[in-house]
C-alpha cells in the first residue's frame, strides 16, 4: 500500500543515495539523462504520491466532519 509515511521515506532515500554518491555525479560521464532517471522522475512520482494523499485525506476528512457535525 501506498502511504505518505511510504513516499516521504522514498524521497529520503533518494537525498541519502544523492549525498553518498555526490562524486560519482559530477564526473562528465553522468549526463542529464542519468540524473533524470535516478533522481528526477522519482521525486516527482514519489512528491506526487505524498500530494495525492493529503488531497484525498482532506477530502475525507472534510466529508466526515460534516457528516458528522
Amino acid at each position: 500500500m501506498y502511504t505518505k509515511d511510504s513516499a516521504y521515506s522514498k524521497v529520503s532515500e533518494l537525498v541519502t543515495r544523492f549525498d553518498e554518491q555526490y562524486a560519482s555525479y559530477k564526473k562528465s560521464d553522468y549526463n542529464e539523462t542519468l540524473t533524470r532517471r535516478d533522481f528526477i522522475d522519482p521525486f516527482f512520482r514519489h512528491w506526487v504520491g505524498i500530494l495525492i494523499i493529503s488531497r484525498a485525506l482532506r477530502k475525507l476528512t472534510g466529508k466526515l466532519f460534516t457528516k458528522t457535525g
